[in-house]
């Protein structure tokens, strides 16, 4: 009996631990990321995520009003507010000449880092791939380059070696890293349809990205997510159209960058603000 209130005590520490984990996400649009939204930020909170959103500044230039707090070199206390989470996300909407002056800070954080843009991969901004690409590819598809990854638990991989990223007929930009399949000393997960641009990468031990890149102290995740903003004329969607198979990849690409292993969590398509389109 003894072992087995053990056992119950230890399970019930395990799940809070896990529902504890906390997330902070920098973006250029930190309005469309608060409760209720029903975007990136609704998506990690109803997985179980503490979800923390970029606290913004004021610009009446941007779309939306405001731009991230996070633009610049860092400071201290702002580095120090990243750090105080399980895991930072770069979000896609961002604007990625105003983030390079603080690569060394960003590549240097203590605690895993998930970048959904390739522009601040780039050989000009944080220096993780050897060029100044990033191009945009508009796919359906995501062919599978290392189908064993624990990134794919719970993922349909059909007979092609490719796994379904958004609904049918509805194909989204997104924009990967040309790399011919190489990531230096990191591991090319998937790779985008046509073009095998490198869509979903991982750099597991601390060193350098590439021979002569810049160096990352903690885990890095790279994830190719689509682009949106507020009103910005450019007719960006709204986190939407993902499938089933995509909702399950990037939750599992979550929980990599931030335990190195996945559980396979599922996505709610239901509950909350969140309901696939």
């Amino acid at each position: 009996m003894k072992k087995f209130l053990l056992l119950v005590c230890v399970l019930l520490s395990s799940v809070s631990i896990v529902q504890s984990q906390s997330i902070f996400i920098v973006t250029d649009a930190p309005d469309l990321e608060e409760p209720g939204t029903g975007n990136l930020g609704d998506f990690l909170r109803d997985l179980g995520y503490s979800v923390t959103v970029d606290p913004g500044i004021d610009d009446p230039d941007a779309a939306g009003g405001n731009n991230s707090a996070f633009r610049g070199a860092l400071s201290a206390d702002q580095v120090a507010t990243l750090e105080s989470h399980d895991l930072v996300l770069f979000h896609r909407s961002t604007d990625s000449g105003q983030f390079s002056a603080g690569l060394d800070q960003w590549n240097g954080l203590s605690v895993p880092l998930l970048n959904g843009s390739s522009y601040t991969a780039r050989d000009t901004r944080w220096i993780w791939v050897p060029n100044g690409n990033a191009p945009t590819d508009t796919v359906e598809y995501l062919f599978v380059s290392d189908p064993s990854h624990p990134i794919f638990t719970n993922v349909t991989i059909d007979d092609d070696g490719f796994v379904r990223l958004f609904d049918i007929d509805t194909p989204q930009d997104v924009n990967g890293l040309e790399v011919g399949g190489d990531l230096g000393n990191g591991k090319v997960v998937a790779e985008t349809e046509f073009a095998f641009h490198t869509a979903i990468g991982v750099w597991d031990e601390p060193g350098e990205f590439f021979e002569g890149g810049s160096s990352h102290t903690n885990r890095v995740v790279f994830f190719a997510l689509s682009r949106y903003f507020e009103d910005d004329g450019t007719g960006a969607i709204a986190f939407e159209h993902y499938s089933e198979d995509g909702l399950q990849l990037l939750a599992n690409a979550v929980e990599y960058a931030i335990y190195g292993d996945v559980t396979g969590r599922t996505p709610s398509t239901s509950v909350g603000f969140w309901e696939l389109h």
